[in-house]
């Protein structure tokens, strides 16, 4: 077992696509302290290469989006799979790890698409009340 196998079972349980987390919560998962390369830079949270500790997320479907070493900060992702992006309304049953990710894909297909149907629905909605305003409106009004 890694010493970084309480990241992953951590990281396996998060409900949300999303694990945005200070490096002191990091080490709060971990037990111990994180090493001076991963509060230096970049590097140490490269979502390639066979280190232990990058296969803790990766290993479990997760990839490092965005680290900030100034505020010791990380977020982790679950990657969208181009299966998700092209059929938005199964976006939830294709992400994961057994998902490939296309490198550079367009992560948010699945907001737009959600956003479109939500203004379809406020315009039908629209149009609706606009009907039954007209279909009640009293003979002296």
């Amino acid at each position: 077992m890694s010493k970084y196998q309480p990241l992953s079972e951590r990281l396996s349980g998060h409900s949300e696509p999303e694990w945005r987390a200070s490096f002191a919560e990091v080490e709060d998962v971990l037990g111990f302290a994180l090493p001076k390369s991963a509060r230096g830079g970049a590097g140490w949270w490269a979502n390639s290469g066979e280190r232990p500790h990058v296969r803790a997320w990766t290993g479990v479907g997760w990839e490092v989006a965005e680290v900030d070493p100034e505020r010791e900060a990380v977020v982790f992702r679950k990657p969208v799979s181009e299966a998700a992006l092209q059929n938005p309304l199964a976006a939830d049953e294709a992400v994961g790890p057994e998902v490939p990710q296309r490198a550079g894909a367009n992560r948010w297909g699945l907001a737009a698409a959600i956003a479109a149907g939500a203004a379809v629905t406020a315009g039908v909605g629209a149009v609706l009340v606009r009907a039954m305003m007209k279909r009640h409106k009293t003979p002296n009004s």
